[in-house]
């Protein structure tokens, strides 16, 4: 083979080399986006506060707010749910207005046109979405009423898909969704209680999770809660 053509080949082979680099390089890329997108989904925001016994206090969430281009407040914990003479221990969540920062909520419901989430004080009932566990387990069927705590919930939806991770005491349990309202009404939030208060956020375009970290540290030198964000979260 001629000098000019070993040259040439030489040259190809490089070619090659920079493509493969340059795909592998993508291709890492767009797993890194993909691990970061599931990773926020499942944490409920960039990064989010989060205490047992007692909510979050206002100024901590006041601060995330500030930089963020929205909050949202959840709670949860393990109750008894109860139908007819059967009861069946599930994951409650209750949920705000914002929820969920990431991804969506696929619920399935009927085509009558109540709210999924709504709340009857006068009625002392409020709408659920409930996962097929929990319909599975009680016998519930949609527009069927259940009692938590003595507080009746109305079936108005399935659970297809929720987005983020319950906080793992109530991981392994069926689900049940209200409104932070219907949540609060059953009284599983006050006094000494075994909920967990989540606040996440999606941070302003801009806004490092290293700015937030070193803010809070400022601000609140010994907190009561503690802070997570989606990095931490994709190691676990």
């Amino acid at each position: 083979m001629s000098l000019k053509a070993l040259v040439r080949y030489f040259f190809f082979l490089l070619s090659l080399v920079l493509l493969a680099a340059a795909g592998f390089s993508v291709w890492e890329r767009a797993q890194h986006a993909l691990a970061q997108d599931d990773a926020k989904r499942r944490l409920g925001g960039d990064v989010e506060i989060i205490q047992g016994g007692e909510p979050i206090p206002m100024d901590a969430s006041a601060f995330l707010l500030f930089s963020s281009e929205r909050i949202s407040r959840t709670v949860e914990i393990a109750a008894t749910a109860s139908y007819k003479n059967l009861n069946l221990l599930v994951g409650l969540k209750g949920i705000d207005a914002a929820y969920p920062l990431y991804g969506e909520l696929l619920l399935s419901t009927d085509k009558k046109k109540i709210p999924v989430f709504f709340n009857s004080r006068a009625h002392n009932l409020h709408g659920a979405a409930i996962d097929r566990r929990t319909s599975k387990a009680l016998g519930l069927n949609l527009g069927e009423t259940f009692s938590i705590e003595g507080v009746d919930f109305m079936v108005r939806a399935l659970i297809l898909d929720a987005p983020d991770e319950p906080v793992q005491s109530i991981a392994l349990l069926p689900r049940v969704i209200v409104n932070n309202s219907a949540f609060y009404a059953t009284g599983l939030a006050s006094g000494e209680s075994r909920a967990v208060f989540r606040c996440g956020a999606r941070l302003e375009e801009g806004v490092s999770l290293a700015d937030i970290r070193d803010g809070a540290m400022e601000l609140f030198p010994a907190p009561s809660w503690r802070m997570r964000s989606w990095p931490a979260l994709r190691k676990e």
